[in-house]
């Protein structure tokens, strides 16, 4: 449910009801039921009228107002924990002491090849030598 701007004026109470809908002809009890909501109801002076507006707007202020001081919380106290959770994993992933002159340790894996399955083709598939100009930096 989207709440109206803090800074836009409520609809006129005496806005008509059906605003927007269809027209419906033939439907009179419906017209008739819309006419004794309407008639029905007291109609309030104009300066009462202002009065509801003016409470309307504050608590509408009040709450915009905390919500964005929420919204800055909540962001401030997400970077801080992003931040303390980056220098975490920094000092727990960075090297202990490390002797000087020692080599870090290297692993060394000898990986065989098996030959292509199928017919192999006589000549290339694509002449390098004729693209070399989109591949190189010579002219």
């Amino acid at each position: 449910m989207t709440r109206p701007d803090a800074h836009e004026r409520p609809p006129r109470p005496d806005a008509e009801i059906t605003a927007g809908w269809p027209d419906e002809p033939g439907n009179e009890e419906l017209a008739a039921l819309a006419g004794e909501l309407k008639s029905a109801r007291p109609a309030l002076p104009a300066g009462a009228m202002e009065r509801v507006g003016a409470a309307l707007r504050r608590e509408l202020d009040a709450r915009s107002d905390r919500t964005r001081r929420w919204r800055w919380f909540i962001g401030a106290a997400t970077a801080a924990a992003a931040a303390a959770m980056l220098s975490l994993g920094i000092l727990l992933n960075s090297p202990g002491d490390v002797a000087p002159g020692l080599a870090p340790a290297e692993d060394r894996y000898a990986v065989r090849f098996a030959p292509p399955a199928g017919p192999t083709p006589h000549r290339a598939l694509l002449c390098l030598d004729s693209y070399e100009s989109l591949y190189t930096d010579a002219k």
